[in-house]
């Protein structure tokens, strides 16, 4: 509003100035100079309210991963300045207090941190010292672990160019040598039919599987190293191109991220619901309605 009356200003001021308005309305109220340079410091402190505002309201993007970092800027920005003069201070103050009351407790805190980390954009978690980032990180181990997913065993196979199976040795396998006019020939072990199927396959050896905890640890340092996507793309466009490297973190990432931050959305539909079916068009079939509000 303000920033509309700021564009406007020159028209405004002209009409309410113009000797027809001044006949019939006595003592017309304008605005000083003073009065509007205030307004102009005004828009400039809510303007990041007006963005943040705007991104919040997307239908198609994820954006309870934005609520932290979003917090965060605003208090940045309502930090007062020695040139700012009284009025821009009282905003800023009143902005900052309501702010501060908002997800302040450490349960929402915690999941508003974890929703930030599986957003890989703002995996880093800049604003965090290297204490409360692994808390963070930790805190999202637990979150992959409640999913339950079975542990696999990892088996280990024989070196295939240095065989070392076992030898059977069965005396019907031994092939004697019927020819004694020829010299004696060393008796030689003939492989058995599994052997010489399964032989190359056979495993040995088997080595403990990684426990579930240590295995989600591995994923996390690796999703760490990832490079991070635009602010400007889709997080889950990205973990649908990598829930395959880390598919217990995609789960994670699936089940908060597909959270709403605001009501906006679905407000939306009823309004769009309601444009469409009016008193002149009540005898809509549901399909009908459907097809259309899509």
């Amino acid at each position: 509003m303000i920033e509309r009356f700021l564009e406007q200003q020159a028209p405004i001021m002209a009409t309410l100035t113009a000797p027809e308005i001044r006949k019939n309305v006595k003592d017309v109220v304008t605005l000083s100079n003073e009065d509007i340079t205030q307004a102009e410091n005004v828009m400039k402190v809510l303007e990041p309210l007006k963005i943040v505002t705007t991104v919040m309201c997307s239908e198609k993007a994820p954006t309870v991963s934005l609520i932290y970092p979003m917090r965060a800027i605003l208090l940045d920005s309502m930090n007062e300045n020695a040139q700012d003069s009284g009025l821009i201070k009282e905003v800023k103050s009143a902005i900052g207090d309501d702010l501060k009351k908002r997800y302040s407790s450490d349960e929402m805190k915690e999941f508003l941190l974890i929703a930030a980390a599986i957003d890989p954009r703002f995996k880093s978690l800049p604003r965090l010292n290297t204490e409360e980032r692994e808390a963070v990180y930790y805190n999202l181990e637990l979150k992959a672990i409640s999913t339950d997913l079975d542990t696999v065993q990892i088996k280990s196979e024989p070196d295939l160019e240095q065989p070392n199976l076992p030898q059977l040795s069965v005396p019907d396998q031994i092939e004697d040598n019927e020819d004694e006019d020829l010299p004696s020939q060393p008796k030689i072990l003939k492989k058995s039919a599994l052997e010489e199927l399964l032989g190359d396959v056979y495993v040995v050896s088997s080595t403990p599987g990684k426990s579930l905890e240590e295995r989600i640890k591995q994923k996390i340092e690796l999703y760490k190293k990832e490079n991070s996507p635009q602010l400007s793309e889709c997080p889950l466009s990205w973990w649908k191109e990598h829930c395959f490297n880390f598919p217990l973190l995609a789960k994670v990432a699936k089940q908060m991220l597909g959270i709403p931050a605001t009501s906006v959305p679905s407000e939306r539909v009823f309004s769009t619901a309601g444009d469409i079916v009016t008193a002149t068009r009540s005898v809509l079939c549901p399909e009908t309605v459907d097809r259309l509000i899509s």
